[in-house]
């Protein structure tokens, strides 16, 4: 089977070359997105392996059916915002990774917490300035606090085991409920009560905005926001209204409601990124924002690479694919 994989980044390159030769397939790789500009490139393939996704237009779609593409496969979990009626109309089947490694994401979940709770935003820079001054470095200790966490799919129930983990109090709140973790009965329970609100839910356009002004409000005035899952869940502006007046404080953001096509994935160093709010955001010293990696760990990096394969090869093979999504 002949798969063109757009967006291909360094890090997956030796993945590809792996999966390559233990699959059987033969592979064409290219850093660039799957657009109009480039949709050409699939020329020859019978399967497309995509990074996240871009916008997957009626013109794409029908070009790619027109060149024999039978399947595609997203190196991702996400796929809101896709229009999936289209994928049927062209008849384009499309998979999904739903499950790569939930401990990335939580662990570094996790991670963004405890900097933020020991202040080592602020410590760090200082040090490397030979600043080692420990006025005003207070911090919190995780077994103190109640941690709300939002949503407790494979992402979010392994987040809350892990600060558990720390001794933390956990409370949780999610339509379906498993395991033996503490729900509460609605999401301003857990706001009332978090110190810590941890995000693990898909974006759709019931939660858009999820947190807002309103729910900001129900929130303690020492609680930090913690969001490694899709930056449409948070309206930026209302959260740095609520970190500049100590509403909030903090935030760790490994996500931003305009990353995709605005700021994140690439160097912005010779550029003026034309954001306020998020320029703001970055500056705030109770602000951690990351550039959309939480996911990137060798096993995490390679459990996409290797499913997405899989899937198209099970489609070519079978017609289907246990993580067939349209």
């Amino acid at each position: 089977m002949r798969i063109i994989a757009y967006s291909v980044s360094s890090d997956e390159l030796p993945f590809f070359e792996k999966y390559a030769h233990e699959l059987g397939v033969a592979y064409k790789v290219t850093s660039k997105p799957l657009n109009e500009e480039t949709m050409h490139l699939a020329k020859g393939c019978q399967g497309v392996s995509d990074f996240m996704h871009g916008d997957y237009t009626n013109k794409l779609l029908q070009q790619l059916q027109d060149y024999g593409i039978k399947y595609l496969s997203l190196r991702s979990v996400g796929y809101d915002g896709i229009n999936l009626d289209l994928f049927k109309q062209h008849h384009i089947k499309l998979a999904n990774v739903p499950q790569y490694s939930p401990n990335a994401i939580a662990e570094f979940t996790i991670a963004l917490t405890l900097m933020l709770l020991r202040n080592l935003q602020v410590i760090l820079p200082r040090v490397k300035t030979q600043d080692y001054a420990r006025n005003n470095m207070k911090g919190r200790e995780l077994a103190d606090l109640t941690v709300g966490v939002v949503g407790t799919g494979h992402i979010g129930a392994r987040a809350a085991k892990l600060f558990a983990g720390f001794g933390a109090k956990v409370v949780a709140y999610d339509h379906q409920q498993s395991g033996d973790l503490t729900y509460v009965d609605s999401l301003e329970d857990l706001y009332r009560q978090a110190d810590v609100v941890s995000l693990h839910v898909p974006l759709t356009d019931d939660n858009h905005y999820m947190i807002n002004t309103q729910t900001i409000s129900q929130m303690k005035d020492s609680a930090l926001l913690i969001n490694t899952a899709r930056g449409g869940l948070v309206d930026s502006k209302a959260l740095l209204r609520a970190l500049t007046s100590k509403k909030l404080a903090g935030a760790g953001l490994d996500v931003y409601e305009f990353f995709a096509s605005e700021i994140f994935g690439e160097g912005k160093e010779n550029e003026v990124i034309d954001d306020p709010t998020f320029l703001e955001l970055s500056s705030l010293p109770n602000v951690i924002i990351t550039p959309h990696i939480a996911y990137n760990t060798v096993t995490a990096i390679a459990n996409m690479v290797k499913i997405s394969t899989q899937n198209l090869l099970d489609f070519d093979k079978t017609g289907q694919s246990t993580n067939q999504v349209a």
